[in-house]
């Protein structure tokens, strides 16, 4: 089985209830992540959306494309929502390992890791 690993940048505007939707885009960094996995034969991507999806359908679009990893860019202001997201993927398909990198995570990689049982 090939590898393949989606790199999710979270907007700071998903919330709980599922229904605020907002678009995806791609973090600077996340990309720097997938042009070298992609030279090292891994199949990276982004997760874009052209239009807003709420974490309930960012979740099923993200397990449509079967990966092995997802890894979330996190940041103070979307720390919430890759809570949110993080943990409804986990619990949708637990073999699936979940990544958290970007300045927060970097930063708080101890006490991040401590509250939150869902990240690998």
């Amino acid at each position: 089985m090939m590898n393949q690993w989606i790199f999710v940048y979270p907007p700071s505007t998903l919330t709980a209830p599922l229904k605020v939707g907002a678009p995806f885009n791609l973090c600077l960094g996340a990309a720097y992540c997938i042009s070298y996995l992609t030279h090292q034969g891994i199949k990276a991507a982004p997760f874009l959306t052209p239009g807003p999806v709420n974490i309930h359908e960012g979740v099923k679009q993200i397990l449509a494309r079967n990966p092995n990893l997802v890894g979330f860019t996190v940041y103070n202001s979307n720390y919430g929502s890759c809570r949110l997201m993080a943990r409804a993927l986990k619990k949708a398909a637990p073999k699936t390992i979940v990544v958290f990198g970007g300045p927060t995570a970097s930063v708080q990689a101890g006490p991040l890791l401590e509250t939150n049982d869902f990240v690998d």
